[in-house]
């Protein structure tokens, strides 16, 4: 999504890395030189998950329901550390971004800070993780653009080896992928599949953006697929529609004998 005219709040330039913010009624938008949408904040509920494709990378949630641990590769606007600090107050964040200038544009004008509970670290992630110690994430989100788009060094074979190694037992990953190279895109995915033995895909309606899930056993779909009612709790808890990220989720990985399964006896997971 390219900018819109709202009202200027914040323009720089450091280290060649153009950054500009605009308010538009009741959202607060955060833009690269690229002109395209970087994140996004609600004015009124800054918890709340504004940008449809953040919400498809949140079906993390269906499989991690209970995180201990996060991990955000990408700062951003904040979106998913406001998320997360709302509805999990006790869980510890660690959140990475290797620009300075986006960092302080997220303290003063996203209303992010430190806390007990949130490290926030300016570096590549790629290099975070190298240094890190432990496998205790249960949920890893990767987000990392720049002005020229996916962050190379995150949408690497290195980098989500080390990615594998953080992952508690049960932990998923959770990507956003926004690429018009069509070879980047297939290159990625099949390095994903080299690394993890479930992985499934999300195109975001409407949008460019792939959200894809990897975790290092095969994808519970007993846990993904539950009962409407059950859609219907997340859906009133989180703000946004689990129920049609679902179908998404099954037009996009389910086999023709699935589809066919799903429609005829629908999975119940408990």
């Amino acid at each position: 999504m390219r900018k819109n005219h709202g009202v200027l709040v914040h323009k720089s330039c450091e280290n060649d890395q153009f950054l500009e913010i605009r308010d538009n009624g009741d959202h607060r938008s955060l833009y690269f030189d690229s002109g395209y949408l970087q994140g996004q904040m609600s004015l009124s509920t800054p918890e709340s998950l504004v940008v449809s494709y953040t919400w498809y990378m949140l079906t993390a949630l269906l499989l991690s329901p209970e995180p201990q641990k996060i991990l955000v590769l990408g700062i951003g606007a904040g979106s998913f550390i406001r998320f997360f600090r709302h509805h999990f107050p006790n869980c510890v964040i660690d959140a990475v971004d290797n620009s300075a200038t986006v960092i302080r544009a997220a303290e003063k004008f996203f209303r992010i800070s430190q806390s007990q509970n949130l490290s926030i670290f300016c570096n590549d992630g790629y290099r975070f993780l190298e240094k890190t110690h432990g496998n205790n994430y249960d949920i890893i989100l990767v987000d990392a653009f720049d002005a020229k788009g996916m962050a190379p060094t995150i949408y690497d074979a290195p980098c989500l080896a080390r990615m594998a190694e953080k992952l508690s037992p049960k932990g998923i990953i959770s990507f956003n992928f926004w690429s018009s190279d069509t070879a980047r895109l297939q290159q990625i995915k099949r390095l994903l599949a080299n690394q993890f033995q479930g992985n499934i895909y999300l195109p975001v309606p409407d949008r460019a953006n792939i959200v894809g899930l990897a975790m290092a056993s095969e994808i519970p779909w007993s846990k993904i697929c539950r009962k409407k009612a059950a859609l219907r709790i997340y859906t009133r808890k989180y703000g946004f529609n689990f129920g049609k990220i679902i179908q998404v989720a099954k037009q996009n990985n389910f086999t023709f004998a699935q589809k066919l399964t799903s429609a005829l006896k629908p999975f119940h997971g408990k």
